[in-house]
C-alpha cells in the first residue's frame, strides 16, 4: 500500500512539472524543429516531433489548426503523453517490461506500428506525384474542354407592363415605359419600382427578380435584352 502510494505521488509530481513547463514555453504554435524540446522531465525529454506526431494519430486534420492554437489542449495532450512515459519508465524499472504478458504487450504493440507505417507508407507511394496530377488534368482539359467552360450566364429583373392584345393602349404603355426609365436614370431604386409598378405579381413581390438565366431560356426579344 505504501509502495503505491509513493507511486501516485511520483506520477502526479511529473505530470505537474511536465504541465508546467508546457504552459511557460508558450506552446501556441505547430512545432516548426522536430527536435525543439516541448516538455522535459524525470524521464528525458518530449520533443515537438513528437508531440507532433501523436496529434496526427488523435487529432483530426480538420481540427489541427483549432488543436495548436489551443494552449490548453496542447498542454493538456504533451502532460499526457509524458506521464505515459513516466509511468513506461517505472514499468521498465521493476522489469514488467521482461515479463511474458509485458514481452506480449510490446510485441503485438510493435506489429500494429508496424502495420499502420506500411500501411502510410503504402498509400503515399500510390498516390500520384503533383507533376502526374497537372499532366492528367491538362490532358483531360484539353480532350474535353466542353466540360470545364461555364456558359454565359445573366442575373435579370424586370418590370411588366402588360399591353392589351389588341395593342389599343400600346401608346399609354410605352409612355409609363419611358416615365419609368426616366426615374432610373434619376436615380430611382429599381427593386421599389418593380413592387409598386410591376405588373408580374410573381417577381414584383422579389423586386423585379426572374433569377439566373443561360442563352436559350428565354424568349428571343427578352434574351436579346437582357444580354445586351
Amino acid at each position: 500500500m505504501q509502495l503505491m502510494f509513493k507511486r501516485v505521488q511520483r506520477f502526479r509530481s511529473a505530470w505537474l512539472t511536465a504541465a508546467f513547463l508546457v504552459v511557460s514555453g508558450g506552446a501556441m504554435a505547430q512545432p516548426s524543429l522536430p527536435s525543439a524540446v516541448v516538455v522535459n522531465g524525470p524521464v528525458g525529454p518530449l520533443t515537438a516531433g513528437e508531440l507532433d506526431f501523436v496529434v496526427r494519430e488523435r487529432v483530426p486534420a480538420d481540427k489541427r489548426a483549432e488543436f495548436w492554437s489551443s494552449p490548453e489542449q496542447v498542454t493538456r495532450l504533451a502532460t499526457g503523453v509524458y506521464a505515459q512515459r513516466v509511468m513506461a519508465a517505472d514499468a521498465a524499472k521493476e522489469k514488467l517490461d521482461q515479463s511474458p504478458q509485458g514481452q506480449t504487450y510490446l510485441r503485438l504493440s510493435r506489429d500494429r506500428a508496424m502495420a499502420e507505417l506500411l500501411m502510410q507508407e503504402r498509400v503515399k507511394a500510390a498516390a500520384p506525384s503533383e507533376e502526374a496530377q497537372k499532366a492528367f488534368a491538362q490532358s483531360e482539359y484539353k480532350a474535353k474542354p466542353e466540360r470545364f467552360t461555364t456558359p454565359e450566364e445573366v442575373h435579370v429583373r424586370h418590370i411588366l407592363l402588360p399591353v392589351a392584345k389588341d395593342g389599343s393602349d400600346a401608346a399609354a404603355v410605352k409612355t409609363k415605359a419611358e416615365a419609368l426609365l426616366a426615374e432610373l436614370r434619376k436615380g430611382a431604386n429599381f427593386e421599389e419600382l418593380a413592387k409598386t409598378r410591376s405588373g408580374d405579381p410573381g417577381s414584383a413581390s422579389k423586386g423585379g427578380d426572374l433569377g439566373v438565366f443561360t442563352r436559350g431560356r428565354m424568349v428571343p426579344e427578352f434574351e436579346k435584352a437582357a444580354f445586351a
